[in-house]
């Protein structure tokens, strides 16, 4: 079982961090080993000389962060599902457009047809006079009055 302090470092929402005594501790330790040793000079050597070597792969290790988040954000959704519901969604829509919206679609276009005359546009466009629409509107607008 998890105590309270584990669960809130975990989180990232601790105070205090339970193993920076000890890690100092070990850092000192390390430190102190590689100074009587003289490593900690080639060390510095060794960073200096490749600090261009450093900031190349740096960038390198950037994208291919990303890439390997990416591979990971696949995995979960696969593991979740979230590419089944996705799938069922689509289907689900594609069903109720081919159901539903398009016998409307294709009974009001049908009916538009019965009532409405045909379009036959002059030059001079609808309203005018001399088209078969404009005819058709003055024809109506006279048979109401």
């Amino acid at each position: 079982m998890e105590s309270t302090n584990d669960a809130e470092f975990l989180r990232g929402n601790a105070a205090t961090d339970e193993c920076e005594p000890l890690f100092r501790n070990y850092k000192d330790c390390l430190t102190r080993a590689l100074k009587e040793r003289g490593i900690d000079t080639m060390l510095d050597e060794a960073r200096e000389n490749n600090k261009e070597n450093d900031a190349e792969n740096m960038r390198r290790r950037s994208r291919w962060d990303l890439v390997t988040r990416l591979y990971e954000l696949a995995i979960f959704a696969w593991d979740h599902g979230v590419v089944t519901r996705a799938a069922k969604g689509f289907l689900i829509l594609s069903l109720f457009f081919f159901l539903f919206i398009l016998p409307v679609e294709r009974v009001a276009a049908r009916e538009s047809v019965d009532v409405l005359p045909p379009l036959q546009f002059s030059k001079f466009g609808p309203d005018q006079p001399n088209s078969t629409l404009g005819q058709a509107k003055a024809e109506y607008l006279h048979e109401s009055n």
